[in-house]
C-alpha cells in the first residue's frame, strides 16, 4: 500500500512539473543601446583600440564581437528578442564619413527584432534618417511621435510591432525623449508625452491584438524608464537608453561604476514588479534579461546581466571582412591636413563644458568667419556671433604631436 502510494505521487508531481512547464514562457531579451558608431573593437574607455591594447587582449565591442555574441545567445535559447534602444548614430569619425549608410548596412548583416529610435538619429535632420528608415530590415519604433508636417518620414516608422515567439504574441512599443526638439534637429515632428503614448499603445495591443506580453522600449534616460516602469499597468519590462545607465548584479566587470542592479526593479501600485534595464554604451556590453511568465502573461521570475563583450569572445570573420572598404575611406580622409597650431588647443571636456576654451573660441571664430562671407536677410544678421555647444567639442588638438597638423578627423 505504502509502495502504491508513493508511486502514485510521484505520478503526480512528475504530472504537475510537466504542466508548470508546458504553462510557462521563457523569454531571452538581448538589448543595447547607446552603440554610437563603434564599428571597430574599442580601448577600456569606449576610444581607439592601440597595437598595445590589443597585445594586451583589452579590446572591447565592435560589430564583429557583437555578431558573434548575438549568435551564441541565440543558439542557446529557442526564445530571444535582440533590441536596441536608439542612438546608433554619431560618436567617431564612423559617422562622420560615412554617415547613415554604414549603419545601415550592418544592421542589415546583424540585425535587430525591433529598435526605438534615439535623438542622434535626428542629428543630420530628416535627410539624415529617412534613407536609414528605408535601408534598415526590422520594425523602428516610436509611439510618441506627430509626423503630421513632416511627409517624408511617414510610414518609416512603427508606434509598435507585435512578435510571436514561441507561440506567444509579445508586444514592443517604442518612445522617444522629448528632448529631441531640442537638442537634435526632427523638423516639424512634434514629440509627445512618453508615458502617455506608450500606455496609449500597449492599451490597444492589448485590446485589439490580444497581446499580453509588452516590453517598452525606447530612448529617454533611465528616470523616464523608472517613470514608464512606475505608471503603465501594461507594461511587464522597459528596455531603454539615452543616459547610458550601468546596471550590473555583483563585481563590476570593467571600469564602469554600476548605478545599480541588473535588472533594477519598479513595484507598480498594484504590486507588480517590473524590471528596468540599460546596458551602458558603445557596444561595450551586450544586456541579457531572462524573463519567466506564466500562463496568464505575468511576469513571475527574472534574471541576467550585461555580458562584457571583451576578447574571449572571438570576432566574427565575415564582418571584419565587410570593415575593410570602410575603414579605407576613413584613412583616406584622416590623411587630409587642414592646418596646423603652434599652440595646444584645449578640448578636454572638463574645460569647454564649464568655462571658455580656447577650442572653442576657435571653432566660433571660424563658423563667424565663413557665414560673414555669405550674408542675407535670413542667415545672417549684422550681429557677428557664432554658438558652440561645450558637448561637441570632443578631443583636443596638441602642438606637440605630428608637429601641430590637425588632421581633418581623427580615428578616437
Amino acid at each position: 500500500m505504502q509502495e502504491a502510494w508513493l508511486m502514485g505521487l510521484c505520478l503526480w508531481a512528475a504530472v504537475t512539473a510537466a504542466l508548470v512547464e508546458a504553462t510557462t514562457f521563457n523569454l531571452t531579451i538581448l538589448h543595447v543601446n547607446d552603440f554610437h558608431a563603434r564599428y571597430e573593437e574599442t580601448n577600456v574607455f569606449s576610444g581607439r583600440c592601440s597595437d598595445e591594447d590589443k597585445s594586451k587582449n583589452k579590446c572591447y565591442g565592435g560589430f564583429a564581437r557583437l555578431k558573434t555574441a548575438v549568435d551564441m545567445e541565440r543558439d542557446k535559447s529557442p526564445n530571444v528578442l535582440y533590441l536596441s534602444a536608439g542612438d546608433y548614430f554619431q560618436g567617431t569619425i564612423w559617422y562622420t564619413v560615412h554617415k547613415w549608410r554604414a549603419m545601415a548596412h550592418f544592421l542589415r548583416l546583424v540585425p535587430h527584432d525591433a529598435m526605438s529610435l534615439g535623438n542622434h538619429e535626428f542629428d543630420d535632420g530628416l535627410a539624415g534618417v529617412v534613407p536609414f528608415l528605408k535601408e534598415v530590415p526590422f520594425p523602428v519604433l516610436a509611439s510618441n511621435l506627430d509626423d503630421t508636417l513632416e511627409p517624408s518620414i511617414q510610414g518609416l516608422y512603427q508606434r509598435s510591432t507585435v512578435i510571436t515567439v514561441g507561440g506567444r504574441k509579445v508586444g514592443i512599443v517604442g518612445y522617444l525623449t522629448t528632448e529631441t526638439m531640442v537638442i537634435a534637429n526632427p523638423g516639424l515632428i512634434d514629440i509627445g508625452d512618453e508615458v502617455v503614448a506608450v500606455r496609449k499603445e500597449a492599451r490597444r495591443l492589448r485590446r485589439e491584438e490580444g497581446v499580453d506580453i509588452i516590453i517598452a522600449l525606447g530612448h529617454a534616460g533611465f528616470a523616464k524608464d523608472q517613470q514608464m516602469a512606475l505608471e503603465v499597468e501594461e507594461v511587464d519590462v522597459v528596455v531603454g537608453g539615452h543616459t547610458n545607465t550601468f546596471l550590473y548584479s555583483g563585481k563590476d566587470p570593467s571600469t564602469e561604476e554600476k548605478m545599480g542592479e541588473y535588472p533594477s526593479v519598479v513595484t507598480q501600485r498594484s504590486g507588480r514588479q517590473v524590471p528596468v534595464v540599460q546596458a551602458y554604451a558603445f557596444g561595450k556590453y551586450l544586456g541579457k534579461l531572462e524573463l519567466s511568465f506564466d500562463e496568464r502573461g505575468e511576469l513571475a521570475s527574472w534574471s541576467g546581466n550585461p555580458i562584457l563583450l571583451d576578447g574571449s569572445i572571438p570576432q566574427d570573420e565575415s564582418i571584419l571582412k565587410e570593415l575593410v572598404p570602410f575603414r579605407q575611406q576613413l584613412e583616406d580622409k584622416m590623411k587630409q591636413q587642414i592646418g596646423r597650431t603652434f599652440v595646444f588647443l584645449d578640448g578636454n571636456r572638463q574645460s569647454c563644458r564649464l568655462r571658455e576654451c580656447n577650442l572653442g573660441n576657435l571653432e566660433t571664430d571660424a563658423i563667424v568667419h565663413e557665414n560673414a562671407k555669405y550674408p542675407d536677410d535670413m542667415k545672417w544678421a549684422h550681429t557677428s556671433l557664432a554658438v558652440q555647444n561645450g558637448g561637441g567639442i570632443r578631443a583636443s588638438v596638441s602642438q606637440m604631436e605630428n608637429n601641430g597638423k590637425a588632421p581633418l578627423c581623427s580615428s578616437s
